[in-house]
């Protein structure tokens, strides 16, 4: 009957190897500690770059080896298409949304935007 549900084999986790994975906690803490200088950005595109990036981060940070490597193969299941050059003209501005309008008006001199990317390359 349709009660019981056939079970499917699947492949089993191979060993986790201790070095490797806490290389992975390394790398992944490091990314995390050095993109947060980026969250607190005057530019808009580079914070929600950031947000999102660490989100990712974080998730993968909890996840194992294999479990990486299993879920980051549906990331490539489907095609990409490409976008049309034209495609973001017709998407309709929002109402109230005013795009020349400033959003904030600090402005990082060039010798401070070069020290904030000097710190985040730098090690410590």
């Amino acid at each position: 009957g349709f009660d019981t549900v056939p079970s499917v084999p699947t492949p089993s986790a191979p060993p986790v190897d201790p070095e490797k994975h806490q290389l992975l906690r390394d790398i992944t803490g490091l990314l995390l500690s050095r993109m947060a200088v980026f969250r607190e950005s005057v530019h808009m595109e580079v914070q929600e770059r950031a947000c999102a990036a660490m989100v990712i981060v974080n998730m993968v940070s909890e996840l194992s080896p294999h479990e990486i490597a299993t879920q980051m193969g549906y990331l490539f299941d489907e095609p990409l298409n490409p976008v049309a050059p034209k495609a973001q003209r017709k998407v309709p501005v929002p109402e109230g949304l005013h795009l020349n309008k400033k959003i904030n008006d600090y402005r990082f001199d060039e010798e401070e935007e070069e020290d904030l990317f000097y710190e985040f390359g730098s090690e410590e």
